[in-house]
């Protein structure tokens, strides 16, 4: 497709991950030109100044871009992937990747998705060649700005952990007809950590809990885009689902009976 790897804009949300950024933003700048957005989502650790402090001659050139938020207790992920998506697009962004604070990636991630990547398509993280999801990855997603726009972007009612990037990736490709592709495992590694970091900002600190109350946010939508539950999909958007409690090929008759069959 062809697009200008400075018209690639990465965005990042940070809250009280300043270790992990420590460790991904210094191997993110070797990429050749595209771009990166940090939301400093209301970081006790002040994440925002630390880029400021490390790397200058990058957020003065335009390269890294710093979106703050303040007076925040909870991390809301959605309202931060929409932040920076709309302070990237404003700088010039053609496509979005959106990453985690806590994802390494590979040198040749930005050439790849100037070859790549373009509008009426988006990318998720490939699995092994086991076809198991890699935990960690679930929150890569590659789109064209215009396509993520046009989709109404993150759905801000999904608070806690989990859920988000699934709607995002059912609603471009059962509510928008988008087709998708594979980003390889080669291009990216997460650092592994603990469910208590993943909900130490989090209102609700029982990560399956959350998850389990934002599944039914995306239940609900899928009926009203197909007509059916998640039950009833086919290969094509099963691939989209991820971890434990989105795995049951069958109808599940309540929460407490939830097939926990393990993807990863």
């Amino acid at each position: 497709m062809g697009v200008d790897p400075s018209r690639i804009w990465a965005v990042v949300p940070c809250m009280g991950r300043l270790a992990f950024l420590c460790r991904t933003l210094p191997v993110f700048l070797q990429q050749p030109a595209m771009r990166y957005c940090l939301v400093d989502y209301a970081c006790p650790e002040a994440c925002g100044a630390w880029v400021e402090r490390s790397f200058p001659a990058e957020v003065a050139a335009g390269r890294v871009a710093i979106e703050r938020v303040t007076d925040e207790v909870h991390f809301h992920k959605t309202r931060a992937h929409n932040l920076g998506a709309r302070r990237a697009i404003a700088a010039g962004a053609e496509i979005l990747c959106f990453l985690d604070a806590d994802t390494l990636v590979g040198a040749g991630l930005g050439t790849w998705l100037a070859e790549q990547a373009g509008p009426g398509r988006f990318f998720i993280a490939a699995r092994t060649a086991a076809g198991r999801h890699v935990r960690s990855t679930g929150g890569l997603l590659v789109v064209a700005a215009s396509d993520f726009v046009a989709a109404g972007m993150f759905d801000e009612a999904f608070r806690g952990w989990g859920g988000e990037d699934v709607e995002m990736r059912l609603r471009l490709h059962l509510g928008r007809g988008l087709g998708y592709g594979d980003v390889p495992l080669l291009l990216i590694e997460p650092i592994p950590h603990s469910d208590a970091t993943r909900a130490r900002f989090s209102a609700t600190k029982d990560i399956r809990a959350s998850e389990r109350r934002n599944r039914l946010i995306v239940e609900r939508k899928v009926r009203g885009w197909t007509g059916a539950g998640t039950e009833a999909f086919g290969p094509a958007a099963r691939r989209l689902l991820m971890g434990r409690i989105w795995s049951s090929p069958a109808p599940r008759p309540g929460p407490a009976r939830l097939v926990r069959r393990s993807w990863r």
